[in-house]
């Protein structure tokens, strides 16, 4: 099954069994399960509780490079299968509600990870909250803002583990992760709790998807709570998808039984999703059976946006590949003259965009639709779409030919009648 379990911290405020429950329900369906850094359970007493679950553990590069150094160390030991690196919490998020009514950790739920004795259930309760709240106060300061590739780029020399890289949001820096070689991307906007006026992370899948190729494992996270959104990143090229807040609902309603019922009901979803859009297996899904409803009023548009994605990208020269040829050598001159006249009517863009790489290659959250000048947000899902099209139903959804995934903003399945329905991806704040 493609779907894995996100990394969520602090688990035990849902349940006293928390990160071991989750673990031992991700055993039981066989699918990876992220151990958060921030976890209420050490990561040695997860290793002993379920030692044979597909474990992969979630870090921050912190400012204190040894404490990183020293919990790949442990993840090692434990034999966690992966690392996947957080790149888009440079600081902690601004929440009004969390302004309002800040976290109190209960006396038995600290950070495990960064107390001797994992979790903080010795000593008097009023002690050992004073000492949780220390902890976390401690974790956020070691945050660093000023993270760049080259933080990467030491992490991967110091493990032999996978490096997984959480948090992209663009095609520049997806691009970047493959020219220094890490495993994998995580497509990811935190949920929208980092920045809520983030892109989803579906919307920028397919510019990251066709930028890298088979280069690295492409997977998403952010906005997964049907199987129905698992069957629309896999389609428009996602390898697996996590989930984070639909399975955390399962464990604080019934512990372990209670997230095995979430993956059970997610499974089921997926699955009646692909026999009912004709697919009989993982590799039939394609992106011919998502459609949007850009594609059906500006079809020009796509055209567009395509095209824009083929330039090279704007990122730093000293992480380009030098045996890896350029996008542009590889294609004709219909195509390089597009490029170039693209180039011309977004100058503008990529002034600012070149003076951002002076300033050194920082992770960005950067808005990938200043490209698209049609307007946004008039989406609606009923019969009148076939109407617009001119009843012409084959024009209305294109052909592989024509359609290799585009920048996304509302994707629907395609049945029968070629209907785009409404991705229900909701940003929390």
């Amino acid at each position: 099954m493609p779907i894995g379990i996100a990394p969520v911290a602090l688990q035990c405020l849902a349940h006293p069994e928390g990160e071991k429950a989750m673990a031992k329900a991700a055993r039981t369906h066989g699918v990876p399960f992220v151990l958060s850094v921030l976890s209420s359970v050490s990561i040695e007493e997860l290793a002993e509780a379920v030692p044979r679950a597909p474990k992969w553990f979630q870090l921050y590069i912190f400012k204190d490079r040894e404490l990183t150094e020293c919990l790949v160390r442990r993840a090692e030991k434990a034999r966690f299968r992966a690392l996947v690196v957080s790149v888009d919490t440079p600081a902690p998020g601004l929440s009004r509600s969390e302004r309002r009514n800040p976290l109190t950790l209960p006396a038995k739920v600290t950070c495990a990870n960064f107390v001797p004795g994992g979790n903080g259930a010795n000593g008097n309760g009023k002690a050992s909250q004073s000492c949780s709240a220390s902890v976390l106060d401690y974790v956020r300061s070691q945050l660093d803002p000023s993270l760049g590739w080259d933080a990467i780029q030491w992490l991967m020399s110091i493990t032999a583990l996978p490096v997984i890289v959480k948090g992209i949001l663009n095609r520049a820096d997806a691009l970047i992760a493959a020219d220094i070689g890490v495993h994998g991307l995580i497509v990811s906007n935190s949920g929208g709790r980092q920045l809520d006026c983030a892109p989803a992370a579906i919307e920028v899948l397919p510019e990251i998807v066709h930028a890298v190729g088979n280069r690295l494992e492409v997977m998403l996270d952010s906005g997964v709570s049907q199987g129905t959104d698992a069957f629309k990143a896999l389609a428009i090229g996602a390898r697996m998808v996590f989930v984070g807040r639909a399975a955390v609902y399962g464990l604080a309603v019934n512990g372990q039984r209670g997230v095995e019922e979430v993956l059970d009901i997610l499974k089921t979803e997926l699955e009646s999703t692909m026999l009912n859009a004709g697919c009989g297996t993982l590799a039939d899904v394609t992106p011919q059976h998502v459609c949007n409803e850009v594609q059906l009023y500006y079809p020009s548009a796509v055209d567009r946006m395509r095209s824009s994605w083929r330039g090279d990208s704007f990122r730093s020269d000293r992480y380009r590949t030098r045996d890896r040829r350029s996008n542009t050598e590889t294609v004709d001159t219909d195509t390089i003259q597009d490029a170039e006249q693209d180039d011309v009517e977004h100058a503008g863009m990529r002034k600012i965009t070149e003076n951002a790489s002076e300033r050194g290659v920082t992770f960005q959250q950067r808005c990938i639709d200043t490209a698209l000048s049609v307007p946004r947000g008039i989406y609606r899902s009923n019969t009148n779409n076939l109407s617009k099209c001119n009843g012409n139903v084959a024009s209305a959804c294109p052909s592989d030919e024509h359609f290799d995934g585009t920048q996304l903003e509302d994707v629907g399945l395609v049945g029968g009648l070629a209907l785009p329905l409404d991705l229900k991806l909701p940003v929390f704040t």
